[in-house]
């Protein structure tokens, strides 16, 4: 899977990409909490209940990640962490 996003390089590219990386957090926030599809980037497979609890494949290192997504999504943890 790919993702390609042609953005001007200009003035306006800091507001362009703080633009796609709300987006692209508020869509991992939705996805935690079970309100939308997920789409795991490391193996692609796609979860359409949302973000699992755990990697479907046993990698720690995903599930990791999972939880700390899922975490940020409660507002455990503060974004980015």
């Amino acid at each position: 899977m790919a993702f390609v996003c042609v953005a001007p390089i200009d003035e306006s590219l800091p507001e362009t990409i703080e633009a796609m990386d709300k987006a692209m957090n508020d869509w991992t926030d939705k996805a935690a909490r079970g309100e939308c599809a997920w789409i795991c980037s490391d193996c692609c497979c796609s979860f359409p209940e949302g973000m699992p609890d755990k990697c479907a494949h046993g990698h720690q290192k995903c599930t990791d990640i999972i939880q700390r997504d899922k975490a940020m999504a409660r507002g455990d943890v503060p974004p980015n962490a």
